[in-house]
């Protein structure tokens, strides 16, 4: 069973990315807030992070950026997750901010959608 954060200020899209994980077996954590991203990283050490990329209270790179920094050495899966994705044909450019900042996402999404591929 792995351990999987969710990041996301909109309650309903967090709810529904959260839903889907814990009926593939997983153990959830929700946060709505930046404020509450770095010490509930710390204490529940997840294997995965899904992360709205346009959080309303802080800018989500720099969010990504700080929690990588925390544990350099840590191998966690980060899952970009955008609303302003809205079709196929803008997630390249999500990806290649992704890129650019030294994130190193291994997944961007669209919000609420979960891809089975990105919790295995």
């Amino acid at each position: 069973m792995k351990r999987v954060l969710v990041v996301d200020d909109n309650v309903d899209e967090a709810r529904t990315v959260a839903l889907v994980v814990e009926s593939m077996g997983e153990t959830v954590l929700v946060v709505h807030d930046a404020a509450s991203v770095l010490d509930a990283y710390e204490a529940f050490n997840p294997g995965i992070l899904f992360l709205d990329i346009s959080l309303s209270d802080t800018n989500g790179y720099e969010l990504a950026r700080a929690i990588r920094a925390l544990r350099p050495s840590s191998a966690f899966t980060l899952v970009a997750l955008s609303a302003w994705a809205p079709g196929a044909r803008h997630l390249p450019r999500v990806r290649g901010r992704l890129r650019a900042t030294s994130l190193r996402s291994d997944d961007v999404l669209r919000n609420p959608r979960v891809r089975r591929r990105s919790i295995r």
